[in-house]
């Protein structure tokens, strides 16, 4: 075994001549052939298999010996260990095989030479389900899922690629919610689309937004994430925000040209429940967010009638001064909200409103609301066309 390991051939041959047992092992199971192979002796394997010697390693031994000169790159040694009988299907305890692990270590020359020297099997899957394909696909091994794809049917290597695409998506949404910047970029550089998504239509950018990840937003945003895409249940990448109280996160969103994409009455009929409940910081949001107070019901009541007829003067305020409302909106009825202040005997509320204090502070809220609108959607429209300009890079594609 020493002079197998050692390259001398002289000595090996003088063993060999007086009936040296060449399948003989040690404590740990390990023969002269295996030494052999694993030193890449080329003429010494030639002897050893020319005198009958056998490799003789249990599975495991085999698969052990064969993915370590994977990971390390030797294709010499994981020749010679083929040539020397290694079972280049032998699998680990978790039924991975070395074909597994080259795939995974994105190493086309020893892919290549255990499908071709060693017959080693595509189909096989380990304990979690894993083609050899699919690690590959993990890996963004794009060579070698090249070639492996030669080798399978096209249907399964369509089928690899819906896997990868989904594993990939669960991993995105799975990074993008605990804030983990290096995994995400990670993902984004291996080819995942930044708009990846769950079965509900959920993104990254969602779910990011959602848990208030303001590195991911901006990161995601940056690679052409869609700041208005809507999930099955109607929720978006700023509606997330919004609930989440992040005002960092409604100003990035804002920016990239993200809108809250309700209709007139949904719009009015959820700052109205703000208004009864008392909800003045949602209802702050929701306004920073770009929500038009104005936004009427089914009977043209609009929050601020809502307000003043509830009697509350702080949501008052705040729909005027912050939301910039319509002193002078209507209803269904003609009523204003200063008529319905009267109405129920709000005299606080009643005289606020014929103040000329709110028609100043009015005006201004609408005029600065204006300006906001006017910068930001100069901005997504500049956002917008960068992220196209992004998504048609090489890198956006693979």
């Amino acid at each position: 075994m020493l002079a197998a390991a050692h390259g001398h051939k002289a000595v090996v041959d003088m063993l060999l001549a007086v009936n040296a047992n060449v399948n003989a092992r040690d404590g740990n199971g390990r023969t002269a052939l295996l030494e052999a192979a694993k030193a890449g002796h080329a003429d010494i394997l030639a002897l050893l298999l020319g005198k009958g010697a056998r490799l003789a390693l249990e599975p495991q031994l085999q698969a052990q010996a064969l993915c370590g000169a994977v990971s390390r790159g030797d294709m010499p040694q994981l020749s010679s260990l083929l040539r020397a009988g290694a079972d280049a299907n032998a699998a680990d305890y978790d039924r991975r095989t070395v074909l597994h692990v080259a795939a995974a270590e994105s190493s086309l020359p020893a892919v290549r030479l255990l499908v071709e020297a060693g017959h080693a099997k595509l189909d096989v899957t380990t304990r979690h389900g894993f083609t050899p394909l699919d690690e590959a696909h993990a890996a963004a091994a794009t060579a070698v899922v090249e070639f492996l794809e030669t080798l399978v049917p096209p249907a399964e290597a369509a089928a690899a690629r819906r896997r990868a695409d989904a594993r990939r998506a669960e991993a995105m949404l799975l990074a993008a919610s605990a804030g983990d910047v290096p995994a995400v970029q990670q993902l984004l550089d291996r080819g995942c689309p930044p708009d990846a998504c769950d079965y509900d239509r959920r993104t990254g950018l969602m779910l990011a937004a959602a848990n208030g990840r303001e590195a991911v937003v901006s990161l995601l945003l940056s690679h052409g994430s869609n700041p208005n895409a809507r999930d099955n249940l109607g929720s978006s990448a700023l509606l997330e925000a919004v609930k989440a109280g992040q005002a960092g996160l409604l100003a990035l969103l804002v920016e990239a040209g993200a809108t809250l994409q309700l209709s007139s009455g949904e719009l009015s009929s959820a700052l109205c429940s703000m208004v009864v409940e008392g909800q003045a910081g949602l209802l702050r949001r929701y306004i920073a967010a770009g929500a038009n107070v104005a936004a009427g019901d089914y009977d043209k009541r609009t929050p601020l009638h809502i307000a003043a007829a509830e009697g509350k003067l702080a949501m008052v305020v705040l729909l005027v001064e912050e939301g910039g409302a319509d002193l002078s909106a209507k209803d269904r009825w003609g009523a204003t909200p200063l008529d319905e202040a009267r109405r129920v005997g709000a005299a606080d509320v009643a005289a606020y409103l014929g103040s000329s204090k709110a028609a100043q502070a009015t005006a201004a809220a609408q005029a600065t609301l204006a300006a906001r609108h006017a910068s930001t959607s100069r901005f997504g429209l500049q956002a917008q066309a960068a992220a196209g300009s992004s998504s048609s890079s090489p890198q956006q594609q693979q």
